[in-house]
């Protein structure tokens, strides 16, 4: 637990040092996210494992579908992997996130980003397949010939060329070596992933579907769904009523909202309450009376301005 922390604190203290917006922890346990990164428009997901091993597929579905809602780039950091420490320059893939080591996500921080991708036990290098071929047709050297010198396929270079395959670590130094030009192309580990599968809400979102929302549940994180419709992603939390629990789920919540610049509300089964530690709360019966998605907008924004804790 202790290293985990240390880790922990180490990925935070290298975002602080480049300027980044760090919304608070989560604390959940088994949460699939442990805090979001701002800078400019750049928002990262990140979550801090000591054994990439460890993330489940059912973590990566909520991270994939928070991550593509919110316009966010997941990013795993961790130390090992199945019995030996993660290397610096590399990208291991987990249930198709992206894993680095803290020196790789320091570097491409930086600008430097990693140029293997690590998968199924093998080290893959993307190639830039224009300039592949340009440099090829310069040397006057056909697809046969070239595969020679390399020790593949034809076929092999074809697929380079067009982008449609990576090549070994090996074969990629090869290339290189060849034609004394670097063909390597860098792998952006911060890009947003195309939504995951959702499955359906809870029976206390419905009333937001009907009105005209689309609801996205997610299972282990401060929010219990994203609500998005009229052009808005809303941090959806439900709770039976306002406990000390709640207030502090809420203060998380609001560090979030601030971070991913989304507003959010909690929905509550019963209770007085119009705004707990800074977010707008709403009762289950006041969206059951309420007749349109833009008039549930229009309460969730009169809310949030209110003094916290309005309504008793």
């Amino acid at each position: 637990m202790q290293e985990r922390l240390n880790l922990f604190l180490r990925v935070q203290e290298i975002f602080e040092n480049r300027g980044y917006e760090i919304s608070e922890a989560c604390v959940l346990s088994n949460s699939c996210f442990d805090f979001f990164a701002r800078k400019g428009e750049r928002l990262l997901l990140i979550k801090v494992l000591r054994n990439i091993d460890s993330l489940t597929e059912t973590q990566a579905g909520d991270i994939r579908r928070i991550a593509a809602t919110l316009g966010a780039a997941p990013v795993v950091v961790g130390e090992r992997r199945s019995g030996e420490a993660l290397h610096e320059g590399v990208v291991y893939l987990r249930h198709g996130i992206a894993c680095v080591s803290e020196e790789t996500l320091e570097n491409a921080l930086a600008g430097e980003y990693p140029a293997l991708l690590c998968y199924r036990g093998g080290y893959y290098a993307s190639i830039d397949g224009a300039l592949l071929k340009s440099l090829r047709e310069a040397s006057r050297l056909s697809r046969p010939a070239l595969a020679k010198l390399a020790g593949v396929s034809a076929k092999a270079i074809y697929k380079y060329e067009e982008g449609e395959a990576s090549a070994t670590f090996e074969t990629a130094l090869k290339l290189e070596d060849i034609f004394g030009e670097p063909l390597v192309k860098p792998i952006n580990i911060f890009r947003v992933p195309r939504a995951a599968r959702s499955a359906a809400p809870p029976r206390e979102l419905m009333r937001l579907r009907s009105l005209g929302f689309d609801v996205l549940p997610v299972r282990k994180a401060p929010f219990s769904a994203l609500t998005k419709g009229e052009g808005e992603v809303l941090l959806t939390k439900l709770a039976r009523c306002c406990t000390r629990e709640v207030v502090e789920r809420a203060r998380l919540l609001r560090s979030i909202s601030t971070t991913v610049k989304r507003r959010a509300f909690i929905l509550l089964h019963s209770g007085r309450a119009k705004n707990i530690s800074g977010i707008a709360a709403v009762t289950r019966r006041e969206v059951e009376e309420i007749g349109e998605a833009k008039a549930l907008l229009e309460l969730i924004e009169e809310r949030a301005t209110q003094d916290p804790g309005a309504g008793g």
